[in-house]
């Protein structure tokens, strides 16, 4: 499967994606998976969080199979993503206080005509000025078509901060927003 793993960094979180970068390269030169990162921005009408979408409307236009999304702030630790998903997002599932949600900081996307076209729908909406950015639209349209996604297990999003939400035995690893915290966790991670 034809597959690209993405990631962008502006601003504090250049120095994570720098931190990961050689990482994140030698494990996708093994697993015969391309990649890009980037310090991309290109709407500066929209928060910085939804250049990931563009991004994955490229990746589709570039003829990708599967598109994998890791935030900056987040650690891959070599393992195949096989998630073993069908519907065309797999993400995390949380449980939170303004609602339950998919979180968008790690992605699985499969390539097809369902997720073509919400990609599109999804540049399309509006975030409302939400703390979410992104993430809050692509709640709501996954709400309207509940199929179009599926929890992929917190061993692909482990947060390390939050007990809850930890794996025992993760394949990526997440700080979730907070940059400080990422770059002490992953300097312990990959001296390991």
């Amino acid at each position: 499967m034809k597959t690209i793993v993405l990631q962008n960094a502006t601003e504090g979180y250049k120095r994570l994606l720098l931190l990961t970068a050689e990482h994140h390269y030698r494990h996708a030169a093994r697993l015969n998976y391309s990649i890009l990162f980037t310090h991309q921005h290109r709407n500066p009408e929209r928060h910085v969080s939804w250049e990931k979408v563009y991004m994955f409307r490229d990746a589709i236009r570039q003829g990708y199979e599967r598109i994998v999304w890791l935030d900056a702030d987040t650690l891959w630790l070599g393992d195949p993503i096989e998630t073993g998903q069908t519907a065309p997002l797999g993400m995390a599932w949380h449980q939170g206080d303004e609602y339950d949600h998919y979180n968008a900081g790690v992605m699985v996307l499969q390539v097809g005509d369902k997720l073509s076209s919400f990609i599109d729908e999804w540049i399309a909406s509006e975030d409302g000025g939400h703390k979410w950015w992104e993430q809050h639209p692509m709640n709501m349209l996954i709400r309207q078509k509940p199929e179009l996604a599926c929890p992929i297990g917190a061993e692909w999003n482990s947060v390390q901060p939050f007990p809850h939400l930890r794996a025992d035995n993760p394949k990526i690893v997440a700080w979730h927003g907070r940059p400080t915290l990422a770059y002490d966790g992953i300097m312990e991670w990959l001296t390991r």
